[in-house]
């Protein structure tokens, strides 16, 4: 079934990632794109925008000689890793798709970019499956990068996971 093979794919391109590039203890986003860079081939800038309910909360771009990840600056930490991950797994699956925002949209949401930055914006549309293929990707990657800070480190939340079958 194609849906399968598909799934596969992402799940080999996660471990994959995890194995040859390695995860940081303690996990830290730059920690981590500071090790994919070199193995990707290319620089990936992350680019902070101001994010309201309803739009977007990311995007990536291919320039000519490096990747941009645009994500809000004003959401958690960890829904940030979360979006930073997810355009990850876009970039690293080379998806492309047509996009369905105005330039007047794009500019709303992110003023501070240039037109040539935006322009990746106004060629993605949503495509069901390469969402769903990123959004995998980015869920794989950070069960694996917080699985062993997910462990209790005292004597207490051992017991608790004992207790509890955790």
């Amino acid at each position: 079934m194609e849906l399968q093979r598909l799934r596969d794919e992402c799940e080999g391109l996660v471990e994959a990632v995890v194995t040859e590039v390695g995860l940081p203890r303690p996990w830290s986003i730059n920690a981590f794109l500071d090790r994919l860079e070199p193995w990707h081939g290319r620089e990936i800038d992350l680019c902070a925008v101001r994010w309201a309910v309803g739009e977007s909360t990311g995007g990536w771009q291919r320039r000519g000689d490096h990747d941009v990840i645009a994500y809000p600056e004003n959401t958690t930490g960890a829904h940030q890793d979360h979006i930073i991950c997810h355009e990850l797994g876009h970039m690293l699956q080379q998806h492309e798709g047509q996009c369905v925002l105005s330039v007047a949209e794009a500019r709303a949401i992110a003023p501070s970019l240039s037109l040539t930055a935006l322009g990746h914006l106004l060629q993605r549309a949503d495509q069901a499956q390469e969402e769903r293929d990123a959004e995998r990707f980015a869920t794989l990657l950070l069960t694996y990068a917080h699985a062993d800070a997910s462990r209790p480190a005292t004597e207490l939340g051992r017991r608790v996971e004992a207790t509890f079958g955790l």
